[in-house]
């Protein structure tokens, strides 16, 4: 494989990671506090 590829390949797989980590359900038990830039957006 081309080192190209390589370099594509380990950018989509971590871009991947990232978005699988920020993307989560809260339990409607529980309360969550929305952050954009260090501020609070909203709270659900």
């Amino acid at each position: 494989m081309s080192p190209r590829i390589n370099l594509i390949g380990a950018i989509v797989a971590t871009i991947l990671v990232v978005l699988v980590m920020s993307i989560f359900t809260v339990d409607q038990r529980q309360f969550a506090l929305v952050f954009q830039l260090g501020e609070v957006k909203g709270h659900y």
